[in-house]
């Protein structure tokens, strides 16, 4: 925008004696004493010499900036900045070599920026929040032409640039909002306006009371309306089934629980109303029972989650939070689980039965002093006597030499599945009892023969001053901690199962 401004420039020509014909002084003002305008506007800024004298003068003018004015020679010229900016003059009196000089600061604001947002529409005696998209560079005020009022939320940073109206009862049609910005310095005012319709409800209603349901149990609705559309929604993570229709069901999700909403939008001319039902969801939280694996013949419990207020029914007739079962098959489980609202829970308990060790058979070889069982080849053959494990390991044969007594040798034999099973105690025959192995010497060097120190048995071996180098029942290979032992005379003590001494004894570690 340019503004008109009439320069003046005065020179006052006066004959008199040359020494009073050179210029007095100059002044620089812009038209109408304004130093501001708003970005984009020209403003005219005029400089008034004044001299005396009968000499004629003619004298020269220097704006500066001058890329910033129309003719940086004349006297009065017109400016545009871009930003605020000091404008300096300089006249020069060509006849006395005279300069003089003057500014002035010419202030640029920004231009008002405005936007009161959309048009919107809205039921009749609904609150509407205003919602402004922008202002700046300005200060602004809201007006109406409506019959309500404003209100002012003061808890809000910014509370009069969102006000809401509140409508007069009853009161339709279209009401007008003007947002109004009055600029900053050298700036007018700039305005921007919305319209809010305001329409008649349309009718919603949902027939289908408030209810309680499990979380099983699809949930039907009934509604109507006049509306020409409407929409079904809620609050849970379920589905609906014919949703596009006034009697649409609901599918509780299993992560329903408590109480949610479900809401009938009906939508007129610009205007949506609503209506709710409440639907509380009882779902019985049971963990699942996980799949079991379990021993032929061998007596089994499987327990569901306990709780006193729920009831249970197993398939087989149980009632209690757990059920008994011996099974010689792969079989399963079927459970129902119901709490104190009515609301059940069903589960599948998928067993798989593994097999136990079977056809075992022990024997005594007398004539090379060892109690053998069959068949080989499982994981484990634990050897018992009254007092305890005797030997226990992956071999199924037992050594012994100098009998020492009678007793009743039972093996416990392990399979693959951590399965059991004891060699028939009625099978078992009364043997000798095998007293332990009187090992004196072995030689750990490779060869396969004697390189570990009784295995199988729970030993522990000693240095000649008490220290502990090995414990367990693998064997001494005849090392402590990796690096092997001198060769030499050193002593082990086998232990019962209840860590009493069996026995104990030297024996010399040879290379």
């Amino acid at each position: 925008m340019k503004r008109e401004f009439l320069i003046t420039l005065f020179f006052a020509l006066v004959y008199s004696l040359p020494s009073h014909g050179q210029i007095q002084g100059i002044k620089v003002s812009a038209e109408g004493n304004k130093s501001a305008i708003c970005l984009g506007e020209s403003i005219q800024l005029n400089v008034v010499p004044s001299s005396y004298g009968p000499v004629f003068v003619i004298p020269v003018f220097r704006w500066e900036p001058a890329n910033m004015v129309d003719n940086p020679a004349a006297a009065g010229v017109i400016a545009t900045p871009m930003e605020t900016t000091l404008f300096r003059i300089t006249v020069t009196d060509p006849v006395f070599n005279l300069v003089y000089s003057d500014s002035i600061l010419i202030i640029v604001s920004p231009p008002p920026v405005i936007n009161a947002g959309l048009d919107d529409s809205l039921c009749v005696n609904d609150p509407y929040a205003l919602k402004p998209l922008s202002y700046k560079n300005a200060t602004y005020q809201w007006a109406h032409n409506g019959k309500g009022t404003f209100r002012f939320d003061t808890t809000r940073q910014d509370p009069y640039y969102f006000p809401t109206y509140v409508p007069a009862p009853g009161e339709s049609g279209t009401i007008l909002f003007i947002f109004t910005g009055q600029g900053l310095q050298g700036c007018t005012s700039v305005s921007d306006t919305m319209k809010l319709n305001y329409f008649e409800r349309p009718y919603v209603e949902i027939h289908t009371p408030d209810d309680s349901i499990c979380s099983v149990e699809p949930f039907s609705l009934e509604a109507s309306t006049n509306a020409p559309h409407f929409r079904w929604r809620h609050t849970g993570s379920g589905t609906f089934v014919n949703e596009k229709t006034l009697q649409p069901v609901y599918i509780p999700d299993k992560y329903d629980h408590g109480t949610l909403l479900i809401i009938l939008d009906a939508m007129g001319d610009g205007c949506v109303n609503s209506d709710t039902v409440s639907l509380t969801i009882n779902p019985i939280r049971v963990s699942p029972i996980p799949d079991q694996e379990v021993c032929r013949g061998t007596p089994t419990r499987i327990f569901a989650e306990c709780d006193d207020s729920h009831s249970y029914l197993w398939s087989n007739g149980a009632t209690s939070c757990y059920t008994d079962f011996i099974a010689f098959r792969d079989t399963s489980f079927h459970v129902v689980i119901t709490n104190n609202l009515g609301c059940f829970y069903r589960d599948t308990v998928r067993v798989k039965v593994n097999p136990v060790p079977s056809n075992l058979l022990i024997t005594n070889d007398y004539q090379n002093f060892r109690v053998i069982v069959t068949p080989t080849g499982y994981v484990k053959y634990t050897f018992y006597n009254v007092d305890g494990i005797l030997q226990e390991g992956p071999s199924n044969s037992f050594d012994y030499r100098d009998a020492v007594g009678t007793d009743t040798i039972l093996v416990l034999v392990t399979n693959e599945f951590g399965c059991t099973n004891f060699i028939d105690i009625d099978k078992t025959k009364t043997e000798i009892l095998p007293a332990p192995v009187k090992v004196n010497a072995f030689s750990p060097n490779g060869d396969g023969i004697n390189d570990r120190l009784l295995p199988y048995r729970n030993i522990t071996v000693f240095d000649r001053t008490g220290k502990i180098l090995y414990k367990g029942w693998d064997g001494w290979d005849g090392t402590l901690n990796g690096k092997e032992m001198p060769v030499g005379t050193y002593f082990y003590v086998v232990m019962d199962s209840d860590n009493t001494v069996f026995y104990k004894g030297p024996v010399t570690l040879l290379r």
